[in-house]
């Protein structure tokens, strides 16, 4: 971005003046090897962890139901997804690569009942806010939704397309997906009642329903970010993000028209020759809490954050920390008790503005709900870790999953009482979290 560009005077680029904490790596992204003489000592090198931080390598459980089930293949099948129960049920559920979904016991490891049916990878499962249902969606656009007193399904629907997210509604029984082919579905569960977002011909990415449940934002393939209006089923922001092919610069410049729909379109674009951008696509979302801001990240390692009522575009930084890597943005999160985003980058970089912490790829992020600023990341070198954003320290780490075999998703209880991850080994561990202090 040019900093003298008089059209940019309203976005703050982030610099290193805004720098919260820095973490020194090596060069070559790795430990050295003459640190590391055990496979514990690799552990906390791999992952900047220090000698005094404690590290569980015992998962309290050890779920292996999706290993059950025989695979062609010689490697266990993957666990893509999983979630606990808001409702404080002690319930799991995990989809994996073996066309199946479980709800289990998280104390015992236990199989409540099975989500049979799907007949490709579940990649997408949730608990409704209450507990009452579990959905789980899978590679073919299968969604199915059971109800867990009864575990009986009461409702399915075949969207014909991949489902690439799912998320139930915060106080309702209603539930959201975006697909391959760009669509983003709502229905009434168990109803099925259906309002439908249309898409304009790029896959819907990733989303996330609004705090205030009113609205969601999704993003997409071609690198645009709308703001829908879950009532009204019309976009009340759009904003396109492209790139230039040899540069990472990027402007902001908003049509003095709507766009179609009605809604103010801000375009993020590279600088030249009219015409020489490219769309870059958009990975993970996140809004804040009291519903004011949305982050995006990109496939080109920048992150933008949006003003969801003016539709200004706040806040633009590049998340590149080696150029020699691939960088783009997987996760990104806003803190609920303090002014910082965290942002995670298949490199191995988490930032809370530019804090690189793990030399590991790092696939999602999550902030503690305590009063501190902690942050919990999940990394492809099979290892959880708990941050103190303040310090750029490791809490806790937790370990015990098969080296380097990435963790592909997790999730914390609402009560910070454990915390539940999947794994490409076949596996989902619970670790308990109560005796991590803040």
């Amino acid at each position: 971005m040019d900093p003298n560009n008089d059209d940019f005077d309203d976005v703050d680029e982030l610099n290193p003046d805004d720098v919260i904490r820095v973490i020194d790596l090596p060069d070559n992204g790795e430990a050295e090897q003459d640190e590391m003489e055990t496979d514990e000592e690799q552990e906390g090198a791999e992952g900047g962890d220090s000698d005094d931080v404690p590290v569980d390598e015992k998962a309290a459980v050890v779920f292996t139901g999706h290993r059950d089930k025989p695979h062609p293949e010689d490697e266990p099948p993957e666990v893509y997804a999983v979630h606990i129960d808001p409702s404080g049920s002690g319930l799991v559920v995990t989809g994996g690569r073996d066309d199946m979904a479980y709800v289990w016991n998280a104390a015992t490891g236990q199989v409540l009942f099975k989500c049979a049916g799907h007949k490709n990878s579940v990649t997408c499962v949730a608990f409704s806010h209450d507990g009452l249902y579990v959905a789980s969606a899978d590679l073919d656009g299968l969604v199915k939704v059971w109800r867990c007193e009864s575990k009986a399904a009461v409702w399915f629907f075949e969207s014909g397309s991949d489902i690439t997210w799912l998320q139930w509604h915060h106080a309702a029984h209603v539930l959201v997906a975006g697909t391959q082919d760009g669509e983003v579905w709502m229905w009434k569960i168990p109803s099925g009642d259906c309002k439908t977002f249309q898409s304009h011909g790029a896959p819907s990415q990733c989303g996330r329903i609004m705090p205030d449940g009113k609205s969601a934002c999704v993003g997409y393939g071609d690198g645009v970010v709308k703001l829908w209006d879950l009532k009204a089923g019309k976009p009340q922001h759009t904003w396109q993000h492209s790139v230039m092919p040899d540069e990472a610069s990027m402007q902001e410049r908003e049509d003095s028209e709507p766009d179609e729909g009605g809604e103010m379109r801000a375009e993020a674009s590279g600088g030249g020759e009219e015409g020489a951008t490219s769309p870059v696509a958009i990975l993970c979302v996140d809004c804040s809490a009291d519903n004011s801001l949305i982050m995006s990240g990109c496939a080109d390692a920048t992150v933008k954050i949006f003003n969801t009522s003016s539709g200004k575009l706040v806040s633009a930084f590049n998340c590149a920390v080696n150029r020699d890597k691939d960088n783009s943005v997987e996760a990104v999160g806003f803190c609920p008790s303090a002014p910082y985003a965290a942002t995670a980058t298949n490199s191995g970089a988490v930032e809370i503005w530019d804090l690189p912490t793990s030399v590991e790829g790092v696939c999602k992020v999550r902030w503690s709900s305590s009063s501190a600023p902690l942050l919990y990341t999940a990394c492809l070198d099979g290892i959880m870790r708990l941050w103190d954003t303040r310090s750029g320290s490791s809490k806790a780490v937790w370990t015990g999953h098969a080296k380097h075999r990435g963790i592909l998703d997790f999730d914390v209880a609402r009560d910070e009482s454990c915390l539940v991850s999947a794994s490409e080994d076949g596996t989902a561990r619970v670790f308990d979290l109560r005796s991590v202090g803040s």
